[in-house]
């Protein structure tokens, strides 16, 4: 997986990613961490991905496997759309770039 994704461009590789995620089927993809299959992508380094996962409020040491429906979805969302994604009291809120909540 990381030699397919890291052979092309990072916004190409960001949304292989989210194909690879959401079209799993391989049991050892589930145990890699978010931070392994984040920097992964070629150009993406430790400060962007750490940053990249906060911004969703995942851990950077979750594994793939562990994450329920809902943060499985929201990591495909921002991998494949680069919406912008702000917090809100009651969850997330997934706007457009530019949008103004």
């Amino acid at each position: 997986v990381k030699r397919e994704i890291g052979s092309v461009e990072r916004t190409e590789g960001m949304k292989k990613l989210a194909d690879v995620i959401e079209s799993n089927t391989e049991e050892t993809l589930e145990r890699a961490t978010l931070y392994y299959l984040v920097t992964s992508v070629r150009r993406v380094g430790d400060a962007a991905a750490r940053k990249f996962l906060n911004r969703l409020f995942l851990s950077t040491g979750k594994r793939l496997g562990e994450l329920t429906e809902r943060e499985r979805n929201l990591l495909i969302f921002a991998l494949r759309d680069k919406g912008q994604i702000h917090s809100t009291r009651n969850g997330f809120a997934v706007t457009e770039p530019g949008q103004v909540l």
